[in-house]
């Protein structure tokens, strides 16, 4: 009976990595990593027969580590939209953030493990017709059939070679963030970012007061295409773009929300998540200009979170510590935009000029609405943005009725686009995004008595958020942008950081409005640029 069992296993187990590695394909919309890992999966079983027939335990081991890699990779890829990242790596303080797929990726982790962990027997101990397979007479066609896939296919796709890569990643990332170090030190490369003044290429509105105040949104992973879908998912914010200054083909320049925030707010990149930019940010401006400065902490339980918001010098960060604790963890969408319109409403009367600065945080990755839904509400996906769009629609209605009508702009962009993962898979086509981190997004700028219009950022991206806002309000200051103004034509900004993105670990080029890679030389002087720019940033 244990001898018929044992036969059992070693095609039970090759024909589990096949279900997964099609599972993966199936969810992830793409044969091509089912066709590279049922390669791999191959080339590591014939490797196992190889090392088994002279190491039986050593050949098992390989066997079940190899595997467990396929399988870990195949269930990241079915559920996020991509094999294992550096990014998802260094957002793991965020576990929490995975919500309501939290369940789903411990279920697969757990499948995967015991998958792997199926004891193999090596072909040689099989009867016909197992024992026609030799390992060793497959190894060569195998190998030969993934190199040919990997060359005309893309290497990535490869589940242990992608994993090898993250891990590389890591190691540059931790020894030296960026890329490669430079000899200045932090005041010199300071100097070579140094800007005397912002762009001036916009004159003010006439109907615009001295110093209006200026309230900006931050949505969490928030795409241009789901305000602008026909299926009305966003309706409010369709309403607030069609009566708005709308800047259209604008990207994106990093992810995630940590590099996002910060990245906006000072126009440069941020190499580690919780590394302090030393440089000038748009709150210091503003500060500088008289105006208060506020940000409104949306996750006030997350201590890593509390303090990256604190080390960015606003006049106050309003969290747990200064107003009524919340019973959630974080502080829903419907608490934020009232908390929101309460602390400006509070903050007009007091007659001085304030930038209010907030990140919504319930449109994350895997949540669903804790309030309003879409539809049926079946679809966890639409529900939050309809949620979402919903209290802005409650909060710019109850701003328009107050006398902050009079003298606020709002401006609402995102932290970054929309993750491309499984759930956004279910309601748009993911064909058009190269890049599941990188999409256009919203930047609209509105106040009562605007001229609603339209401008091409052409590909540009939200490095240029605060040049574009400076230059909107006549505010001319020292800084150390590495963004220009989008008033001006794309071929005049003079430099060509604001049409690349980077995440802290690969880049991309938006110019002309299509993500494309960047030729190594361009990668080979922004990499060189951007590790100076830490350096200045981060002092260190």
């Amino acid at each position: 009976m244990k001898e018929n069992i044992r036969k059992f296993c070693t095609p039970a187990k090759l024909l589990s990595v096949l279900a997964f590695l099609i599972f993966g394909a199936v969810k992830s919309g793409d044969v091509r990593y089912a066709l590279v890992g049922a390669a791999e999966a191959g080339i590591i079983f014939a490797l196992t027969d190889r090392i088994g027939s002279r190491f039986t335990r050593a050949g098992r081991i390989f066997n079940d580590i190899l595997i467990l890699i396929v399988l870990i990779q195949t269930a990241f890829l079915s559920l996020g939209g991509s094999y294992v990242t550096l990014q998802m790596m260094t957002n793991v303080e965020s576990i929490g953030s995975l919500g309501g797929k939290t369940f789903k990726y411990a279920l697969v982790v757990v499948l995967a493990v015991l998958v792997s962990l199926i004891p193999v027997y090596y072909l040689e101990e099989y009867d016909f017709p197992f024992a026609l397979f030799d390992g060793t007479r497959f190894l060569a066609p195998l190998l030969a059939a993934e190199l040919i896939l990997t060359l005309v296919l893309g290497s990535t796709l490869s589940p242990v070679y992608g994993l090898l890569h993250t891990a590389y990643e890591g190691i540059v990332h931790g020894s030296g963030g960026v890329g490669k170090k430079t000899s200045e030190d932090a005041s010199e490369a300071a100097a070579h970012f140094y800007r005397g003044g912002t762009d001036q290429s916009y004159p003010k509105p006439e109907n615009l007061p001295e110093k209006p105040n200026i309230i900006l949104i931050l949505c969490e992973g928030c795409s241009d295409r789901i305000i602008t879908d026909e299926r009305e998912i966003a309706p409010n914010l369709a309403e607030f773009r069609d009566s708005s200054l709308v800047f259209s083909d604008y990207f994106n320049h990093t992810f995630a929300t940590y590099r996002g925030i910060i990245g906006q707010l000072y126009s440069g990149y941020q190499a580690k998540n919780n590394d302090v930019n030393h440089l000038t940010g748009l709150h210091d401006i503003l500060s500088g200009e008289g105006y208060h400065t506020t940000m409104i902490n949306t996750e006030p339980n997350n201590a890593a979170f509390t303090a990256y918001l604190e080390s960015m010098g606003f006049d106050e960060v309003i969290d747990h510590r200064e107003n009524e604790a919340y019973e959630n963890e974080v502080r829903t969408d419907k608490e934020a935009y009232e908390l929101l319109f309460d602390r400006a409403a509070a903050l007009h009367e007091e007659g001085e000029p304030f930038f209010e600065c907030m990140y919504t945080y319930c449109t994350h990755v895997s949540f669903d609405s804790p309030d309003e839904v879409y539809g049926d509400g079946k679809n966890a996906f639409l529900n939050k943005f309809y949620n979402m769009d919903y209290q802005f629609g409650e909060f710019w209605e109850k701003l328009y009725d107050s006398p902050l009508k009079d003298d606020t702009i709002v401006i609402f962009t995102a932290d970054h686009a929309t993750y491309a993962d499984e759930d956004y898979n279910t309601v748009f086509d993911g064909s058009d995004r190269p890049d599941a981190e990188l999409d256009t997004v919203p930047f609209y700028i509105w106040y009562d008595g605007i001229e609603a219009g339209n401008i091409d950022a052409g590909g540009r991206n939200s490095l240029d958020l605060v040049p574009t806002i400076l230059d909107y309000l006549d505010i001319d200051a020292p800084n150390s942008f590495l963004g220009g103004t989008l008033f001006r034509e794309a071929g005049d900004i003079g430099n060509n950081f604001d049409t690349v993105f980077f995440d802290g670990f690969h880049m991309a080029g938006t110019l002309g409005g299509t993500v494309s890679e960047l030729s190594e030389k361009q990668a080979e002087i922004l990499t060189s640029e951007l590790a100076l720019y830490e350096k200045a940033a981060t002092g260190k």
